[in-house]
């Protein structure tokens, strides 16, 4: 009588076991796709120390110019500047004397921080959300918390 007992015990145990693992992965995303998110937040640190040092440069507080490449940013690391996966640089364009847009390819969305497997960071402002695939921020220098358009209005191409 025991060993059917412990027949139905360990086949509770093996479901509810399985079913944990299962909602990790629901819950989580798969290995891969915590490898993306990870991969975009670098991408994302990466800009926003971009975004910080061009803002920062003497460029911009001598002369009020923005930096005509990002290779003229002397206080940021080569590897700020290229993309972590696959070491492209990141594109930069001045827009005016005061806005440029800074562009990245991003594998995940981060746009709904309520997404269970977005992971997105609560503190991120809505000003570094981004959709999967290319996409361009937009910036203005001097404007509050250098916030310009919404920058989920216009992905780009």
């Amino acid at each position: 009588m025991s060993s059917k007992y412990n027949r139905i015990f360990l086949s509770v145990l093996i479901v509810v076991v399985v079913g944990a693992i299962a909602a990790g992965f629901w819950q989580m995303g798969s290995p891969s796709h915590q490898r993306q998110v990870r991969m975009d937040e670098e991408r994302l640190n990466n800009i926003r120390a971009i975004d910080s040092a061009i803002i920062n440069s003497k460029y911009y507080q001598n002369d009020h110019a923005l930096p005509e490449s990002l290779s003229q940013l002397e206080t940021l690391s080569r590897d700020t500047l290229k993309d972590p996966e696959g070491g492209e640089p990141y594109e930069y364009r001045v827009l005016s004397t005061s806005t440029y847009e800074i562009c990245a390819t991003f594998a995940t969305d981060n746009s709904n921080p309520k997404s269970p497997r977005g992971r997105s960071n609560p503190w991120l402002g809505q000003e570094w959300r981004h959709p999967a695939g290319h996409y361009c921020y937009y910036r203005e220098v001097g404007s509050p918390l250098n916030v310009a358009p919404p920058p989920m209005s216009v992905p780009a191409k």
